[in-house]
């Protein structure tokens, strides 16, 4: 299955693949209208990654934050649209979009009206990432025990004795 706007009406429709079938397509007849806005980025990057893959959009408005991380592909032989696509409500201007590309720049836009599908070009973003500061706080801390006393006692089971053919012995996958 894959998903796009197929229509460009601002809502995404859908196109499955069935198995010794034709494929299906179904539009999607929600109405974009007062309460249901939308907004699509694409990506134009800068040599080798021309398609800006691996980019991250953010998008901030009223206390809220949308992140997505731009990868098209989908499973095995699958991919969707070329862009990241946004349902936000009943918003109509985003306060600011943070786009990070993959060598680390980054662009913010800002006062954002929706509905509309907004082309990002690498070349325009200058802004480095700063790296987090690392907390003092360690979230994980080596013990020597914990006060289990357990001895684990192989199998001494020969699966091969019951099924010849099997590749290898379940018996002997560890405790």
């Amino acid at each position: 299955m894959a998903y796009a706007d197929l229509d460009n009406d601002g809502d995404l429709d859908l196109v499955i693949n069935n198995i010794d079938e034709h494929a299906s397509i179904l539009k999607n007849n929600t109405n974009i209208g007062e309460n249901k806005h939308y907004i699509k980025f694409k990506f134009q990057g800068e040599a080798p990654n021309l398609e800006g893959l691996g980019s991250q959009v953010e998008l901030f408005y009223d206390g809220q934050l949308q992140k997505q991380y731009f990868t098209p592909y989908r499973g095995y032989l699958s991919t969707v649209e070329q862009s990241v696509h946004f349902g936000i409500g009943n918003i109509n201007v985003i306060d600011s979009v943070q786009v990070t590309w993959p060598n680390g720049i980054q662009q913010i836009l800002k006062d954002v009206p929706v509905n509309q599908e907004i082309t990002l070009h690498q070349k325009d973003a200058s802004e480095l990432i700063k790296p987090a500061k690392k907390s003092s706080l360690a979230l994980f801390q080596e013990i020597d025990s914990i006060g289990l006393d357990f001895k684990h006692q192989e199998n001494e089971f020969v699966d091969y004795k019951v099924q010849p053919l099997l590749p290898h012995m379940h018996s002997k996958n560890g405790p």
